[in-house]
């Protein structure tokens, strides 16, 4: 939940930052892109040192960094010192991101890791529901700075918990010497349509993702009116969709293999797209025209997400951390680009947003098909054996 919800909570309050700053919603949504770029760091050195080191050690590491990053985001006195914490607080939120992965890896590959990462989704979703409702009803009472107050004590808890309840995952004996080198040197894997097509359906379903996290505030604040509360209650709905249609995949893995799955959440993506761009741009005033696509366009992400995640995971067994670390950078890359982006017009405008959405969602799904039908991926088959359907 980390990741999310670091983003998500404070998704309410940028028009309030941008009042308390005197800045515009570019520069307060240059918070996340720095976000993104610490993220990139964080992927990058904490794979290849998981490996070396297990996984509990680090992710205890980056939780109390976390709850410091999140601290210096609430005392920050102007928007440049607000972004250089949140580089902080986006390093430590991948890199506790990577660690998930990495563990998941430990422990199954194949339709039992896609089912354990569809359970994962699940959980992770209470973050985007909880996160704005929570960001809303502080600025209700507070100031914005109290988001990251919470956001502090929620990492003081999990460092509790982990330290207590997570048990290690990588034995002595299944690690290896720490090189952070071998995290560049495992871009060589972006040469390889195996890894590279699910990794683009990933990268693009993020990227779609991200685009909505950056560009809805604005244009559903902005351009239709919603106050922070109404905002904060569909964006819950949203996530609860995510939630279904992890269900749906939880199911829909007993009939087919996870790479069918992916693509047939991809072709959803994309038409979900489609209808956004359609409503934008010929019914604007009509918020239904562009809050009923988006919902499809999220709810398409957990049918896309975890499955590509198994078929990304399911070669590098030995260096799940390195692996993990590829795909994290490949994805947060993608993601500090598009986040200034999203709020280009957004507070007068959905079309802007929409046409973002739409090109990154059909060039994903058409570079992932043609990089798909030249490979296999053989070893994740579904599963139809009786015990599994019931």
């Amino acid at each position: 939940m980390i990741g999310p919800l670091s983003i998500d909570a404070y998704l309410p309050a940028f028009p309030r930052i941008a009042d308390e700053f005197g800045v515009g919603a570019s520069a307060v949504q240059f918070t996340l892109s720095t976000y993104m770029l610490g993220s990139i760091a964080g992927v990058v050195l904490t794979g290849p040192l998981s490996d070396r080191f297990g996984r509990k050690g680090p992710m205890l590491c980056c939780l109390m960094l976390f709850g410091i990053a999140s601290l210096a985001c609430a005392f920050a006195t102007s928007i440049e010192l607000l972004a250089a914490a949140r580089v902080l607080e986006g390093f430590a939120a991948a890199a506790a991101g990577v660690l998930l992965v990495a563990t998941v890896r430990d422990r199954a590959s194949g339709v039992e890791g896609a089912r354990i990462q569809s359970w994962l989704v699940t959980v992770m979703m209470v973050a985007p529901i909880v996160g704005p409702l929570m960001g809303s009803g502080i600025l209700a009472v507070a100031s914005w700075r109290w988001i990251f107050v919470l956001l502090a004590g929620c990492a003081a808890l999990w460092t509790l918990v982990i330290a207590t309840c997570f048990r290690e995952t990588l034995p002595p004996e299944r690690r290896h010497a720490a090189d952070v080198r071998q995290a560049f040197r495992g871009l060589r894997l972006l040469a390889d349509r195996r890894f590279l097509a699910p990794a683009i359906a990933a990268g693009v379903s993020l990227g779609a993702l991200m685009a909505y996290l950056a560009g809805s505030s604005l244009v559903l604040q902005g351009a239709y009116g919603l106050s922070p509360e109404q905002f904060a209650v569909l964006f819950g709905l949203n996530a609860f969709g995510i939630m279904l249609a992890t269900g749906l995949n939880r199911r829909l893995l007993h009939r087919f293999a996870p790479f069918q799955i992916m693509v047939g959440g991809m072709f959803a993506s994309a038409a979900a797209a489609l209808m956004l761009l359609a409503g934008a741009g010929l019914a604007p005033d009509t918020l239904v025209a562009v809050a009923l696509p988006l919902a499809f366009l999220v709810a398409s992400w957990a049918l896309i997400q975890p499955n590509a995640i198994v078929l990304i995971m399911h070669d590098h067994a030995t260096h799940a951390g390195t692996a993990s670390s590829c795909l994290r950078v490949l994805q947060a890359c993608l993601s500090a680009v598009i986040a200034p982006l999203a709020g280009i017009g957004a507070a007068t405008s959905a079309l802007p947003l929409a046409v973002l959405i739409a090109v990154l969602s059909i060039t994903g799904l058409a570079l992932t098909v043609v990089l798909m039908s030249r490979s296999s991926f053989p070893g994740v088959e579904p599963v139809c054996d009786s015990a599994a359907a019931a």
